[in-house]
């Protein structure tokens, strides 16, 4: 087994506003998860949540996205996403 280069980027901001919208026993937004970007020789999942304090202004109780997170990796693979999930564990 071989190492590979990951790299996980968030701001304190983000990732407060993340702990405090989306745990909880009732939760104000559901934190999405999208792994599905390549870029090149790379892989972007990102992490992004519908934000709770912006409404669209002709769009009543609807909240833009917000990227909170995003993690780059060169594969495709489970230790990937398992990096991440602890990134985010260590950081919540």
């Amino acid at each position: 087994m071989y190492a590979t280069p990951k790299t996980f980027a968030a701001t304190d901001n983000c990732l407060r506003w993340v702990k405090h919208f989306c745990s909880g026993v009732k939760p104000e937004a559901i934190a999405g998860i999208d792994m599905t970007y390549k870029l090149g020789p790379f892989y972007l999942t990102t992490l992004t949540f519908p934000n709770p304090i912006i409404v669209y202004r002709n769009k009543e109780g609807k909240h833009p996205t917000t990227l909170a997170a995003i993690m780059t990796s060169v594969t495709n693979e489970q230790p990937d996403y398992e990096y991440m999930a602890r990134c985010l564990v260590f950081l919540l």
